[in-house]
């Protein structure tokens, strides 16, 4: 990986973790046993598998174009 791409990973995985801890982070402070804190868990749980997925994708998308530009193509 070149130096930008691999800055963009880092940026990437470094935002989502930060944002990811401060969701939890702010879910956690809501009470356990309230249908509001049911609800908000369950939706930040659904959030976060998707954002990891979209994230999983960016870096692979990454990870393709440094391929294919390595190859000379």
């Amino acid at each position: 990986m070149t130096g930008s791409r691999l800055a963009k990973a880092l940026v990437a995985v470094l935002s989502f973790t930060t944002l990811a801890l401060l969701v939890l982070y702010a879910v956690g402070l809501t009470a356990a046993d309230s249908t509001l804190g049911s609800t908000a868990r369950s939706a930040v749980g659904g959030l976060l598998a998707a954002a990891t997925l979209g994230l999983l994708r960016y870096l692979t998308g990454l990870a393709r174009a440094d391929r294919r530009s390595s190859d000379g193509s």
